[in-house]
């Protein structure tokens, strides 16, 4: 257990499963308080089960990239725990094809969650941060960026 996580209340996107839920179950293995929201309740479910046998653990049905969830889920987390120290905005998702191919509704899920719900989580964090005297936010993101390939434009 880490003497510099224990204790601490991080916020983890996209945590019900995947990269996610690894670095929220690695944080509470490390002593933080988890929170973290998914947008299928029996994914949410099945998560809070399994981490709240590690550490406390809060998560509830919501869509980074609707910025009313967000804010509804930060207050939550906010009442529940009394703070906020970390922020990993994790939650993304691609589609993966030509870009003539691509449909203007994939484009808007993809840019809605990948930018603006890391966005709108920060906008709502970061005046807590400041509050608390500091925290962290680490944003994930994809080695595409930095290593594009065909079919993955709107990813990329």
């Amino acid at each position: 257990m880490s003497e510099e996580l224990k204790g601490r209340v991080a916020i983890v996107t996209g945590a019900t499963r995947g990269i996610g839920y690894a670095i929220a179950e690695r944080l509470a293995h490390e002593g933080s308080q988890i929170a973290f929201c998914g947008t299928k309740q029996e994914t949410v479910s099945s998560a809070v089960e399994r981490l709240s046998a590690i550490s406390a653990a809060y998560g509830e049905v919501a869509d980074v990239s609707n910025y009313a969830d967000v804010k509804r889920f930060v207050r939550n987390v906010q009442t529940r725990f009394g703070r906020v120290n970390t922020l990993v905005n994790n939650a993304g998702a691609g589609v993966f094809r030509p870009v003539a191919e691509l449909t203007p509704a994939e484009w808007d899920r993809m840019i809605s969650l990948n930018l603006s719900g890391a966005y709108y989580c920060s906008h709502e964090v970061l005046p807590i941060l400041r509050e608390e005297g500091g925290g962290d936010v680490i944003n994930i993101s994809s080695l595409a960026g930095r290593n594009p390939f065909a079919g993955g434009a709107g990813y990329n």
